[in-house]
Order: C-alpha cells, then structure tokens, then sequence
C-alpha cells in the first residue's frame, strides 16, 4: 500500500512538474512551440529571445539609474573640487601674508594692516 501511494505521490509531481515547463500559449513562441518539431524549435528560439528583450530591457533601466546616480556624483564631486580649490587659494593667501609680515616684524618694521 505504501508503494502505491509513494508512486502515486511521484507521478503527481512528475504532472505538476511537467505542467510547470509548458509554453505560454498566448505568446507567439508558446503557440510555435506546441505545433511540434521544426516549429516547435522556433518557438523555442523566439520565446528565448522574448527573455533576452525583457532581461535586457531590465539592465537597460538600471543601467539608466546607475548612470543618474553617477552624473548626480560626478556633479557633487567637481562642486567639492570648486571649493577645496577655494580653500588651497585662501589658506596660500594667508600663508604668504603670515610670511610677509614675520619678515616686517623680523626686519624691525611694523607691519601695516
């Protein structure tokens, strides 16, 4: 009795297997595919093809994102190279105006303001 449920069992899921695996028949590929032999093997190639234009469609817009958020960096990292440039011209300005009135002072001068 127990080997006729378990082949029952195994033969239920061989169907539900089966039936997991079937073409879509609305799609053209899946209509091709059950005509069967030569037709069948370009239902194939067409529904794999209907895969690749969806997968790439995919990457295409995450490719889109990827290259916003990249621009949006980009944008972020030349306005921080605007300003670090700001801060080299100011911080040598003060340097050289410190060096320039150490040499007054050092000279016996006042420096002016």
């Amino acid at each position: 009795m127990k080997t006729l449920s378990a082949l029952a069992a195994l033969g239920a899921l061989t169907a539900l297997g089966a039936c997991s695996t079937a073409p879509d028949p609305n799609s053209f590929g899946g209509r091709l595919q059950s005509e069967g032999g030569e037709l069948a093997e370009i239902g194939a190639k067409w529904s794999e093809g209907d895969e690749m234009i969806a997968e790439g469609r995919e990457m295409i817009e995450d490719g889109d994102d990827l290259v916003a958020d990249g621009k949006k960096r980009v944008s972020r990292g030349e306005k921080m190279q605007d300003r670090g440039e700001e801060m080299v011209a100011r911080g040598e300005k003060m340097k050289a105006e410190a060096e320039a009135a150490y040499r007054i002072k050092s000279a016996g001068g006042v420096a002016a303001d």
